[in-house]
């Protein structure tokens, strides 16, 4: 058989770093009968791609976008240039250690785009097929809540609508309120919603929606956007039948890379709140309203009180929530990810492409209320 095993492992139990982390691992093989090869290396890179379809007579083109962010090609045994290298049946380990770039987004993967770090392994064969396998590991890219200053503010939205034939009537007024526009993943968002309707129109329910929107260039052959709405978690309620009803919702944050994606000139990830009102039989005219979150990787060290500005009819003062003690926070794989690892250009044989990869981020455990 030849070559039994042939991996890449990482010290850091969680494949998570952040720019400026120093990445240790080793590449390993097992051999059962000797081998000649040219060379064994890594070849580590960070990029960040964009794709998709357009149909232009036939064959079917592409537009794609692309950056680089780090290559390194590194020969544990041999050289490109070089002449034979024999190996012996046994174990043999590898360790390898680089450092991440410092200005480098966060990790991210999508149907129509991806920010991706992998290292793949290679025995160099020049004359055969080469033996590859092939890892992907996280970066996060931290984003301090604490140093953006929208994240700290009260959010509150309304929207009023009018129903019926006379513009006279009394409209149905929806609002929304946060104590804070800023959130981290493990976090719960709480949400207090205000329903008036004096007009007795029969509201069904009222449906709160987390939203991410992202937006993806392309470079070549022309530069264009494409902005895709995936619905992250979202909560119904049934409005009793009042003129009034006030309630309050926590909508708890899972793993999500931050805001911004910054650093990548070809994605850009926003999250925006939506609450939307469903009128009985006027489905074209349902209320929607919606607002900007910001969703970091360091929390904010308090969430401040509302604000006393706040109309009458908003939320209730949200007690001080003191998160500066919250410890360390585990990296958990996002809900999105990778079908697998393989690029356009590589063979269906290297080991670990077919794999899913979902990338990690860090999520907090909140004390409950």
């Amino acid at each position: 058989m030849g070559l039994k095993e042939f991996k890449i492992s990482f010290n850091n139990p969680w494949k998570t770093f952040k720019p400026g982390d120093t990445v240790k691992g080793q590449l390993s093989l097992v051999l059962d009968t000797p081998k000649k090869c040219r060379g064994i290396r890594v070849k580590i890179k960070g990029e960040a791609r964009t794709s998709w379809p357009v149909y232009l007579n036939n064959p079917q083109h592409r537009y794609t976008g692309h950056e680089e962010y780090m290559s390194i090609r590194h020969y544990f045994a041999g050289s490109y240039s070089g002449g034979e290298v024999e190996l012996f049946p046994g174990e043999y380990v590898y360790p390898f250690e680089f450092n991440l770039p410092q200005d480098i987004p966060s990790s991210f993967e999508s149907d129509l785009g991806h920010v991706r770090y992998t290292i793949k392994g290679i025995i160099d064969r020049p004359w055969k097929f080469n033996h590859e396998t092939k890892v992907a590991f996280s970066v996060v890219s931290p984003f301090d809540l604490n140093s953006d200053p929208r994240a700290s503010g009260p959010v509150m939205v309304e929207e009023s609508k009018t129903f019926g034939c006379f513009c006279t009537s009394p409209p149905i007024t929806v609002n929304f309120s946060l104590p804070a526009r800023g959130y981290v993943s493990g976090q719960s968002i709480p949400i207090h919603v205000y329903v008036e309707n004096v007009q007795g129109i029969e509201v069904q329910f009222v449906r709160l929606a987390l939203e991410k929107h992202i937006t993806y260039r392309v470079t070549s052959p022309r530069s264009e956007t494409r902005t895709k709405r995936i619905i992250i978690t979202e909560v119904s309620k049934v409005i009793e039948d009042s003129d009034i009803v006030i309630y309050e919702q926590s909508m708890r944050v899972p793993p999500l890379p931050p805001s911004n994606l910054n650093n990548c000139g070809i994605i850009d990830i926003q999250y925006i709140l939506r609450l939307k009102a469903f009128v009985n039989g006027s489905y074209n005219s349902n209320l929607k309203i919606a607002a900007l979150v910001i969703i970091g990787t360091i929390p904010l060290v308090t969430s401040p009180l509302t604000s006393p500005s706040t109309p009458s009819f908003g939320p209730p003062d949200y007690a001080a929530a003191v998160i500066s003690s919250i410890v360390a926070p585990s990296y958990e794989e996002s809900l999105f990810g990778a079908q697998n690892l393989k690029d356009e250009d590589e063979s269906e044989y290297v080991m670990g492409i077919k794999e899913p990869f979902a990338p990690r981020y860090p999520v907090y455990n909140f004390p409950s209320n």
